[in-house]
This record gives C-alpha cells, sequence and structure tokens, in this order.
C-alpha cells in the first residue's frame, strides 16, 4: 500500500511538473527583421566608342552609331553630368566642337539636352530627376554631330581628333 501512494505520489509529481512546464511556457513567438537596402546609382552605354569621318571641306556630320544612355537609380533625387576631358574632339591643340542630344527617356526626368547642346569641358549637369527609375531603368538615345564650320574660318588640318566624354550619376 505504502508503494502504491509513493508510486501515485511520483507520478502525481512528474505530470506536476510536466504541466508546470506547459503553464509556464507560451504558444506564439515573435521574430523582428530588418533589412536596408544599398544606393543603385548607375550609367551605362551600350558601346564604348564611336567615330566618323569628316569630308574635310568645313561640312559638319551626324555620328551614324548613336548609343544608348541607359540610367538607373533607387534614389528620389539624383542627377547625371556630362564633361568632355578636351571640350571637344582634339589634336595637337585644335579642337573641333561637337554637339550631344538625348531623345527618349520619360516625363519624369528633366532632360536639359533634349537639342543638341555644345560639349565643353566644363561639366554640364544633363538630366535630373525627383523619382527613382524602375528596375530596367530609363533610356536614352545619344546623338553626336559635328556642325559645319562657320564662314571664313580655316578649314580643321586632316588628322585623327580624339575625345573622352566622362558621364556620371550621383545624388542630387
Amino acid at each position: 500500500m505504502k508503494k502504491s501512494i509513493l508510486i501515485f505520489l511520483s507520478l502525481f509529481m512528474m505530470f506536476g511538473l510536466v504541466f508546470s512546464a506547459f503553464a509556464t511556457s507560451s504558444n506564439t513567438a515573435t521574430l523582428g527583421l530588418s533589412a536596408e537596402i544599398s544606393p543603385y546609382l548607375t550609367v551605362s552605354l551600350d558601346k564604348t566608342a564611336i567615330a566618323t569621318t569628316l569630308t574635310g571641306n568645313g561640312t559638319g556630320t551626324t555620328f551614324v552609331d548613336k548609343p544608348i544612355l541607359t540610367i538607373t537609380s533607387n534614389i528620389k533625387s539624383w542627377k547625371v553630368t556630362f564633361k568632355s576631358t578636351n571640350g571637344g574632339l582634339e589634336n595637337a591643340g585644335e579642337v573641333i566642337p561637337y554637339t550631344v542630344m538625348a531623345s527618349g527617356g520619360n516625363s519624369d526626368i528633366t532632360n536639359n539636352i533634349s537639342s543638341a547642346y555644345t560639349i565643353t569641358s566644363t561639366k554640364r549637369i544633363c538630366f535630373t530627376s525627383a523619382k527613382k527609375t524602375k528596375k530596367e531603368g530609363v533610356q536614352y538615345t545619344l546623338t553626336f554631330a559635328v556642325p559645319d564650320q562657320a564662314i571664313g574660318t580655316e578649314l580643321y588640318t586632316a588628322q585623327a581628333y580624339t575625345d573622352t566624354l566622362t558621364i556620371t550619376i550621383a545624388t542630387n
């Protein structure tokens, strides 16, 4: 009989411990999550170089190749600048001016070169926006041209001329 009572009390205490453990636990749990998104500002071109040939008689030309500029940003206020290394197509100090014009894009972006702009060595803000772009970015077709030489100017020397145009995106 004593054994039965001891077994009963032992079982009762074990069940009590098990149930008391459940009584202090919860049937829900919480977990806090956070994520930080890095700034993403990119510009890219589908071509790395374009070239044209001038007739040599002072008549200008439009470059046949028209690079596609893609702008992508997850920041609401950004700008894209253009800056020429030489202030035009240059060789041995002789500089031939050229223009750039951008077409395409969308109305959320201010396009300051929607008509021909003469490239100089001064940095020029060409695009600004107060909105983010879509994931695929916004595309512009860039048209480059060398204007006709002015009447009375000396013809350009027959030689190769080059320039590097640096296109940069940054927060505005």
